[in-house]
């Protein structure tokens, strides 16, 4: 007993003994003031796991229905917000404009903003200008279902790829193709709405849905009946629409330039102007026009959907040699890296081929078309100067096949 009392006489001891009594009353809660304290903080620990646990079951909802949407093929991607610089007003020529038969001009048309863009494009678009000033040709002109061309003037320029070029295919062998006669190049991509216009409503073939979006799962072949109704429709000649040559794509790809994309070499600008691998969603396609054009105002000449060109493909080491089956595919798509979205890139597919990556552009000709002049890259100055004469001198198409041969040189109408 003696050594009972000396421990609780000791301070340590009584005030072990202090605690362990403090420490049972809460558990029996007979601790008023420091139970009610356990027990809100008690409370507040099971509220924030409620909300931990709420915020966790709403972001795995969200997760899978979004991942549901953007499974759907009818789901419209939102258009991506860029910045898409604009030049000067493009010039307006009113009522001394001479247009394409059924065509009128943009009155708020714009030239491209140069921004960006690679070296060329600024002496590219002074042509154009020269030309639409020259000829009272309008840079941006509109047809009767609203599709929209513009201005691209006759040169010439150098095809394919320099032999010292990193990214280079064998098949891009560079050459001199004199580009003849000046044309009205679709802006963008035949969309959905716009084959709809013309083949009826209920025949859109693409498995991406969206009015805006470019019409894509088309055949050549189902390219050229688009066309040839398109002229039906406006009753023009059965050569005023048409598919691309290859040479003249890439060279209103282009626009002035000689590097891997129209914006550069860099392809860490090309999302500005190109929807690709790098940046595309699981909705695939993007609407025509969000991205920056090209310095003669074309977008989506990189990336979106390959686009069917209309002859065959040859080889420019041997102009002669052509694959006697498959077609031009041009542009790269929303599925290939940014190597294949150049503007060398070349491609060919049966003329039957159809898939989602797979659209075209059309070309609205002012002159009866005439196919492009192809030279050695070496010692081109005769053929620059070739290149010069009137447009009107270089031998027309005698495809009867593509083009309707017993029409008039010239489908312009002239000011009143």
């Amino acid at each position: 007993m003696g050594n009972i009392r000396k421990r609780r006489r000791d301070p340590l001891a009584r005030e072990d003994v202090k605690k362990a009594h403090k420490r049972l009353l809460i558990r029996r809660g007979s601790s008023p003031g420091v139970a009610g304290e356990d027990k809100s903080l008690q409370a507040m620990h099971r509220r924030r796991r409620w909300i931990i646990q709420a915020a966790l079951a709403l972001a795995a909802v969200v997760a899978v229905v979004g991942t549901w949407l953007q499974s759907r093929h009818d789901v419209i991607p939102k258009p991506p917000k860029l910045y898409i610089p604009v030049g000067a007003p493009a010039p307006i020529f009113g009522d001394a404009a001479s247009l394409p038969v059924g065509a009128r001009e943009v009155a708020d048309a714009r030239l491209a903003g140069l921004a960006g863009l690679a070296e060329g494009s600024g002496l590219a678009q002074q042509t154009q200008l020269a030309l639409a000033e020259e000829m009272k040709w309008p840079v941006e002109i509109e047809n009767s279902i609203g599709m929209r061309f513009r201005l691209i003037p006759h040169s010439t320029f150098v095809v394919g790829t320099p032999d010292e070029a990193v990214q280079r295919a064998p098949d891009e062998t560079a050459r001199v193709a004199a580009i003849r006669r000046p044309v009205y190049m679709g802006m963008h991509e035949v969309t959905q709405a716009q084959w709809e216009a013309v083949m009826g409503a209920g025949t859109n073939p693409a498995e991406l849905k969206g009015a805006n979006r470019p019409v894509e799962n088309v055949t050549w072949v189902e390219c050229r009946e688009f066309i040839a109704k398109l002229c039906e429709i406006e009753g023009v000649p059965r050569w005023s629409y048409r598919l691309p040559y290859e040479a003249e794509w890439e060279y209103a790809c282009r626009a002035g330039t000689q590097t891997a994309w129209h914006c550069g070499d860099d392809d860490k600008q090309l999302p500005k102007y190109a929807l690709f691998y790098r940046n595309v969603t699981a909705s695939g396609t993007e609407p025509v026009g969000q991205r920056r054009p090209n310095a003669w105002g074309l977008h989506n000449m990189h990336g979106n959907v390959w686009e069917w060109c209309l002859e065959k493909f040859y080889y420019y080491e041997d102009l002669e040699v052509k694959d006697e089956v498959r077609r031009v595919i041009r542009g790269g798509n929303w599925h290939l890296e940014a190597v294949d979205c150049r503007s060398a890139s070349r491609y060919r597919l049966p003329p039957l081929s159809h898939s989602n990556l797979l659209g075209f552009r059309v070309v609205r000709s002012i002159y009866r078309p005439a196919p492009p002049v192809f030279h050695p890259a070496e010692g081109d100055r005769a053929a620059r100067e070739r290149a010069q004469q009137d447009p009107l001198d270089a031998p027309v198409v005698p495809d009867e096949e593509l083009f309707d041969v017993e029409t008039p040189e010239v489908d312009v109408q002239e000011p009143q």
